[in-house]
Parts: structure tokens; sequence; C-alpha cells
């Protein structure tokens, strides 16, 4: 009977070993993808600031010409049109880039929070381990304590079995020489 609860526990145990496992493979699969959602948005954030100095530099420019051509009496507006898209342009990339920026840093913040689960998830998953070998040993002493009381029984029970056939025969042979006599 206790043979079998110590094997349900222990199959209970390696249960909730190979469920912590499967729950610590799953997490980093998740913190995998993380990371790589992080490398995108980084790369956009990189393409947006890359984006953002080139247009920037443009703006420059194009301020420059204009101030140019109104000194020299040019046309203006066609370079007024230019210059005002570039200016919304640029405030639309300056808003994308502090959109991704902002997503990267919640990007991290969670990729940080799951790599720290993960490492107590494999923590607890060494404790568990730990504790299932802790009492397989525990169990296979008690087994060993067990089967030595019982060939302790067993011998006791051989010696009493011998003792009492040899009284019997004691008995016997006695018994005669009683009846003979009287």
């Amino acid at each position: 009977m206790s043979l079998t609860i110590r094997q349900a526990a222990k199959e209970q145990r390696e249960q909730e070993s190979r469920q912590h496992e499967q729950q610590t493979q799953y997490l980093q699969a998740e913190a995998r993808r993380l990371n790589d959602a992080v490398g995108a948005k980084l790369h956009e954030v990189k393409t947006a600031y890359q984006d953002n100095v080139r247009l920037t530099s443009e703006l420059a420019s194009t301020r420059a010409e204009l101030n140019r051509a109104q000194e020299e009496g040019r046309a203006i507006k066609p370079l007024q049109a230019r210059l005002a898209l570039l200016e919304r342009t640029v405030e639309g990339t300056q808003r994308e880039l502090t959109q991704s920026q902002i997503e990267v840093q919640q990007l991290r913040s969670l990729n940080s929070n799951l790599e720290t689960t993960t490492a107590e998830l494999q923590q607890q998953n060494l404790d568990l381990c730990r504790a299932r070998d802790i009492a397989n040993s525990a169990a296979q002493a008690q087994e060993q304590i067990v089967s030595t009381i019982l060939a302790q029984i067993s011998s006791a029970n051989g010696q009493k079995s011998k003792s009492r056939k040899a009284a019997v025969v004691n008995e016997s042979i006695a018994r005669p020489k009683t009846d003979g006599q009287g």
C-alpha cells in the first residue's frame, strides 16, 4: 500500500517537473519572440532616426535655399510649399520616432520581466528536481529498512517454528515413557 502511495507521489512529482519544464520552454520561446520584436522595433527606430537626420538636413538646406531665393527675389512659393511639406514630414517622423522609442522601452520592460520569470521558474524547477531526488532517496532508504525488518521478522518466525517443532518432538518422546511407567 505504502509503495503505491510512494509511486503515486513520485509520478506526481515527475508530472509537476514536466509541467515546470514545459512552462520554462514556453517562456523561453516567448522571450525569444519578444527579443525579435525588440530587434525589429530597434531597426524601425534606427530607420526613423536616419530618416529624421536626412529630413532635418534637407529642411536646413531648403530653408537656406529659401533665404537665398528671397534675397535674390525669386519666386518662393514652390520652396515654401516644399518647406511646409518637409516640416510636416519631419513632425510625422518625429512622432513615429517617439512612439517607436516608447514601444521599444515597453518591449524591453516586458522582456526583462519575462527573463526574471523564466529565471525564477528555472530555479523552481531545480528545487523540485532536488526535492524529488531527496524524496526518492528517502523512499529507497525506507524500502531497505522495511525489507530488513521483514527479513528479521521472517527469520524470527522461522526460529520460533523450529523451537515449537522441537518442543512437540520432545513432548512426544517424553510421553510414552510416562505412560509405560504408570
